[in-house]
């Protein structure tokens, strides 16, 4: 079985040349069907706007994927013990920090205090925020027996499955997404798309780390401590 896949990403920003390093680095150890898009996303998402090492959390340095777990809760300890950094290059005296991965965190980081919601103006929301749209396409090309003339064994739709995602995002605050899916087998002509999902995420409120309204989706895991 081969399966063929056009990825497309039309973005207002330009990719720059640490994210383009980063991902070449890291491509060869992600997944065959791990989308590079969502990390060039939030890589560029942590380009214009870092992140605060000072005001993070687990979740949001996990989707920094060239950093690892033993670095992250490394560097937690050292937070709880010693309290805020007053430099990036603080990072150096964590153990397990490497030249290479700070020199691949300073352009996606900060230890400054960013007042987002403080500076937050309705009016900015659409010109300052970041508006992507991602297209995929997808079919198997071997021939499958739900498409085949059988009488009773076929599927009404075409073999073909599109995704279109609308994500917008403003500093590390406010993201949201729309999603539009059609699966293999179901009609294209009259209704193209046979899902929709939608979702607005609020983050850093005070003592509400995280409100989502919408469609989402939640992990339940068990932790693995490394000594």
């Amino acid at each position: 079985m081969c399966n063929d896949r056009i990825y497309c990403k039309c973005t207002n920003n330009r990719t720059g040349r640490a994210i383009r390093d980063i991902v070449e680095n890291v491509a060869e150890n992600l997944p065959d069907d791990y989308d590079i898009t969502e990390l060039v996303e939030v890589l560029t998402r942590y380009r214009k706007h870092p992140i605060n090492l000072n005001n993070t959390s687990v979740e949001e340095l996990k989707t920094l994927i060239f950093i690892s777990p033993l670095q992250i809760n490394n560097f937690f300890a050292y937070s709880k013990e010693n309290g805020r950094l007053l430099d990036v290059h603080e990072l150096q005296i964590i153990h397990g920090f490497d030249v290479k991965t700070i020199e691949n965190l300073i352009p996606f980081v900060t230890v400054n205090k960013i007042a987002e919601y403080e500076s937050l103006q309705l009016s900015k929301l659409f010109g300052a925020g970041e508006h992507d749209i991602m297209m995929r396409f997808a079919q198997t090309l071997e021939k499958q027996k739900g498409f085949t003339d059988l009488p009773g064994n076929r599927y009404l739709g075409t073999p073909e499955r599109f995704q279109t995602r609308c994500p917008y995002n403003y500093a590390s605050i406010i993201s949201a997404a729309l999603t539009f899916d059609k699966d293999a087998g179901e009609k294209f002509i009259g209704k193209p798309f046979d899902f929709f999902s939608a979702n607005v995420t609020l983050s850093k409120l005070d003592k509400v780390k995280k409100l989502v309204l919408g469609d989402y989706t939640l992990q339940f895991g068990q932790g693995l401590t490394l000594w």
